[in-house]
């Protein structure tokens, strides 16, 4: 299997206070909103998409990664050291902490034909 982790053209941050953050990166740093709710904002830069998710318990930058399989890559990454933080399945927040700090959402794409 080459490449079991590809990197996405999504990221987020979570943020305590989303009407702030909103301000933040819709004021000062100009981003175009696409879209919004009380949990999250979407935000698009280039060809990249930019979440802001409300989180009251933690902050963060979360990057993203495509797999083909979301149970697969799941057991390796728990296997090797990394642990769960939020875990809602496919099509939704699946996000992991690796052995260094790095929260990660994981992402079901199937590009094997």
């Amino acid at each position: 299997m080459k490449a079991p982790f590809r990197k996405s053209n999504h990221a987020a941050v979570l943020a305590r206070d989303l009407t702030a953050a909103r301000d933040f990166y819709e004021t000062v740093m100009e981003l175009e909103l696409l879209d919004s709710s009380d949990e999250q904002l979407v935000f698009k830069t280039g060809d990249s998409f930019f979440y802001v998710v409300h989180d009251p318990d933690r902050t963060g930058t979360v990057l993203e990664f495509s797999v083909n399989d979301l149970d697969a890559a799941k057991d390796r990454l728990l296997n090797k050291g990394c642990r769960i933080i939020k875990w809602e399945g496919k099509g939704k927040d699946c996000y992991l902490q690796d052995p260094f700090g790095m929260i990660f959402n994981l992402w079901e794409e199937n590009t094997e034909k």
